[in-house]
This record gives structure tokens, sequence and C-alpha cells, in this order.
């Protein structure tokens, strides 16, 4: 599972040797997005993040953070201000019970992290991968692409991913690992991303089987605009293209369904499955 039923719905769900590659620009909520599949997934499955951006203490400050502003929500409260929180200056009584909780929720040997203080290389990544796949790991995160030492030998970086993701596929063949990529778009100046939009190449999607693109309007008018539009312009499944709404919670953390962007509905897709 995806770890969202909208995306389940249409994209059915990640299976052995597929590539997910996800994109946007900074700030429209990739690491976000893929933290809480992670999190979602890990209840029945184990994963792999290669931490390439954040440290995994950055991790851990924030899975807590936002998993009290979930069991606050509950009771209809507010999550903590986020500088109150980060400073440890939060005198309300019931901090230490929400946090207490907070990290009993999100205890989970199912999570594993490789930290990669340093560019990693493609050769590490495959013998990590190869070794943790023999020891039951289901999902492998790359967050993000862009953290690879992309400069070997004489070869442009373009040339350079075109290599990487076939030697990245041809490793998925070999071990059945399940990959989430996220990567950078090119500067898009408020234009809606397109397959062409990842920074350096267009190989980076030509060889997954779904490229997830995060769009939020960026206008002077909508600087605070939550609403976000998930596109899949690429599906290897015959449900094809299509683009979902869904509104970011900055209290909870995470991505609510607001409807979908084609023609069939959910409740369709749903009765055509279990038919199947």
């Amino acid at each position: 599972s995806f770890g969202y039923e909208f995306l389940d719905n249409h994209l059915t769900g990640i299976f052995k040797g597929e590539l997910v590659v996800v994109g946007g620009e900074s700030g429209t909520g990739k690491t976000t997005m893929v933290t809480n599949m992670v999190m979602k997934t890990s209840k029945s499955h184990k994963v792999m993040i290669f931490a390439l951006e954040d440290r995994l203490q950055d991790y851990g400050i924030k899975a807590v953070y936002f998993e009290m502003g979930k069991i606050r929500k509950k009771e209809g409260l507010k999550n903590y201000p986020w500088n109150n929180y980060r400073r440890n200056d939060i005198t309300d009584k019931r901090y230490l019970g929400f946090r207490n909780q907070a990290e009993l929720n999100l205890e989970n040997e199912n999570i594993l992290f490789e930290n990669c203080p340093d560019l990693i290389d493609l050769e590490l990544l495959e013998k990590i991968i190869e070794k943790r796949s023999g020891e039951g790991v289901d999902l492998f995160v790359i967050d993000h692409l862009h953290y690879f030492d992309l400069l070997k030998g004489d070869s442009s970086k373009a040339d350079y991913i075109e290599k990487m993701m076939i030697r990245i596929k041809k490793l998925q063949v070999r071990t059945g690992a399940r990959i989430i990529m996220v990567a950078h778009y090119k500067k898009l100046d408020g234009k809606k991303p397109s397959m062409d939009s990842f920074k350096d190449s267009i190989s980076i999607c030509q060889n997954a089987n779904y490229v997830i693109n995060l769009w939020r309007d960026r206008s002077e008018n909508s600087l605070r605009n939550t609403e976000t539009k998930i596109m899949i312009p690429k599906s290897r499944n015959p449900n094809g293209e299509f683009t979902i709404t869904a509104n970011f919670n900055p209290d909870t953390n995470d991505f609510e369904f607001l409807g979908s962007g084609f023609g069939t509905d959910n409740n369709t897709i749903k009765q055509d499955r279990l038919e199947l």
C-alpha cells in the first residue's frame, strides 16, 4: 500500500521491482508525503530510508511533533507552536504526557535508517539494497536523488543520471526491491509540472512505474494555500494518468483527500476491484 487510500484506489499499490518517483518544488510536501507513506506502510512491512537530506535526528524531532498534533487533534486541540516545541519551552502540564504518548506511538522496529553524512555513490547503494533485501526489507526510500555523487569521471550529470537509473532498474529486477525516489524539479516559476520538469535529466522518470508530482499555487494571493494537486503523469497500469486534489493539514502534517481529477470515482474503482 502507498498508505493513502486515494493513491491505492488509482495505483493499486507498490509491487515488487517497481520504482515510484516523487517530484515537486521546494515546500510542496514531497518529503512529507513520502515520510507519511513510510509511517503507514511500516505497520506491516520493513522499510529502509536513505536519509540523504535530513539527519536522523531531524526526522525524529519532526515525527514526534506531528504525532503530538494528531493526538491533540482527537481532543479538539491545536498542536503546540513549533517554535515553543523546538526551543523546549512549553509550560503546559500535559505536554510531557502528549510527548510520551507520541514517542510510544512512533516506536517501530520496521523503520531502518541508513545515515549518509556524505554524498552516496551508486555502488554503495547497490550493496546496501542487495543486503537489506535479503534481510526482508520490502521498501526503500531515497530522499533525495540529488544527494548522490553525480560527478563520476568525465560524464555529464545527465549522462550519469541516465546510467544510474538503468542500473537502479536492473538492481530492482535482481532483488525485487520496491523503491520510492524523491527528486527535485527545475525552477518552474509557478507553472504546473510535467514529465520533463525534473532537474538535470528526463531519464529520472523514464524507468519509473509511477511518477507522482506535487504542485501548489504559489502566486502572491495564494501564499498560505494548502490545497495540493497530486498529479500522476505516468502510470504503468490501465487506470492511466490522473490528478488528485488534497488538502495539507499543518497540524497533522498529512494530506486529506478532496477530490479526483479524472473520470472514474473512488467508489467505482473499489467496486471494480471487489468484482475482480
